[in-house]
């Protein structure tokens, strides 16, 4: 009995690392609400997809007034275009900056 519940405890312990780890693999993807007929077909419905995905920090002066640092995360932006009904498809990138926290002092 007291193996059971160690195996048990070893489990439930080993699930709530692994969901607090997954955020940091994650890439987001999100579909637009957007439904627009494509402009190549004239019929078909595009399709539009953007997915983030992190890329790393980055530090610039203090935009606070302070002396020191904010730190901000690099996401790379994808939007994906696609239409339903004949070839068309469209991929942008470009990078995204989030501030994180001010550094300065």
């Amino acid at each position: 009995m007291k193996t059971l519940k160690r195996c048990l405890m070893l489990m439930l312990v080993v699930l709530m690392l692994l969901s607090l780890a997954a955020p940091a693999f994650a890439v987001e993807v999100e579909p637009y609400g957007v439904v627009r007929r494509c402009s190549k077909c004239m019929t078909g419905t595009v399709s539009m997809y953007e997915s983030r995905s992190y890329e790393g920090k980055t530090r610039s002066n203090c935009e606070h007034g302070k002396e020191g640092y904010d730190v901000y995360a690099i996401y790379e932006v994808t939007i994906r275009e696609s239409c339903d009904t004949c070839d068309y498809s469209s991929v942008s990138k470009n990078n995204e900056r989030v501030f994180q926290r001010c550094e300065g002092h």
